[in-house]
């Protein structure tokens, strides 16, 4: 079975280099792929979206070639001339790949976990499995994703953000894989049959929650979506583009995707199946889990999951 690594880029090439040579030191150990002349045949995508600085040109056009010196001989960069639309980027990145599993992954990233990809494709390729997702930390070593929780913030957000990693290692949550309603698009793997029965990423949603989106078509579909809190990552959170959501036409598409999201699942973004909110109410008595829900949905989400959310296997514990 074999996997294809998706990654959109922009200028800024030492952040792609350096997620590269991280990929390829993991590759060492940990093979996805084939090696020859001491290099792995991975399938990486690399989608170049008009880069228009010219170091960053003159090492893309190289980096197919350059890739192998440091152990990575299946690079190939595909343009995408056309203004930034991740869900498009990715669509069309998917349809020139022809792995059985493919692996969404932004280019801000670091591997941590030598076994990741093989762990990631492994647990995709279960026939049960949808959406695949792993532990992401921001550099100050606190948590950046653990798994999405539907109805935090204005659509979803995601779980134990800034959890240090010295209490990772200690909580039940992180023990073993949870099944989630979503994962992010920052690191995804997903069975390539999969991602095109449902239809891909909606082009809609051109930057935000098509991720959140496309977790909710392949739960709808019959799969399960889980998070794999022993696979560590490093994510420098929106480095090549920004923060994005201020003022303008970014504000104004943002509310778009938003009133699509809503518009499209309903309760589904009002509330997550996984998860109860306690604030102080007993978590096991759902009335009063549901009832903070909703009034938490209400409020600015200003602090950790850890003192408002509880997954709810962990009700069982």
């Amino acid at each position: 079975m074999s996997v294809s690594l998706v990654i959109p880029t922009r200028n800024q090439h030492d952040i792609l280099d350096r997620a590269l040579r991280s990929i390829a030191d993991a590759e060492r150990t940990h093979p996805s792929a084939e090696f020859a002349d001491g290099a792995s045949a991975l399938d990486i995508v690399v989608v170049d979206n008009q880069s228009d600085d010219a170091t960053s040109q003159a090492y893309l056009a190289e980096l197919p070639a350059c890739a192998k010196s440091f152990g990575l001989s299946g690079v190939r960069v595909l343009p995408y001339h056309q203004p930034f639309n991740y869900a498009d980027i990715n669509n069309r990145a998917a349809q020139q790949a022809n792995s059985d599993v493919l692996c969404f992954l932004n280019n801000d990233v670091e591997v941590l976990s030598a076994d990741w990809l093989i762990t990631l494709q492994a647990e995709a390729l279960k026939p049960t499995q949808g959406c695949v997702g792993p532990l992401l930390y921001f550099p100050n070593q606190t948590v950046q994703h653990a798994g999405v929780v539907m109805g935090m913030g204005t659509v979803a957000g995601h779980a134990y953000v800034g959890l240090h990693q010295a209490s990772v290692k200690g909580h039940p949550y992180f023990q073993q894989s949870r099944a989630v309603t979503a994962v992010t698009g920052a690191c995804l793997a997903i069975k390539r049959t999969t991602f095109m029965e449902v239809g891909q990423f909606d082009t809609e949603l051109a930057v935000a929650f098509n991720d959140i989106d496309l977790c909710l078509k392949v739960q709808q579909a019959g799969y399960q979506n889980v998070f794999l809190p022993h696979i560590e990552l490093l994510h420098h959170e929106s480095l090549s583009r920004g923060k994005g959501i201020k003022n303008g036409p970014a504000k104004q598409r943002h509310k778009r995707e938003i009133q699509r999201m809503r518009k499209r699942w309903g309760q589904g973004v009002e509330a997550d199946p996984h998860w109860v909110v306690s604030n102080g109410d007993n978590p096991k008595d759902s009335h009063n889990a549901d009832k903070a829900y909703r009034t938490t949905r209400r409020r600015r989400f200003l602090k950790s999951i850890t003192e408002d959310y509880l997954h709810k296997d962990l009700l069982e514990q």
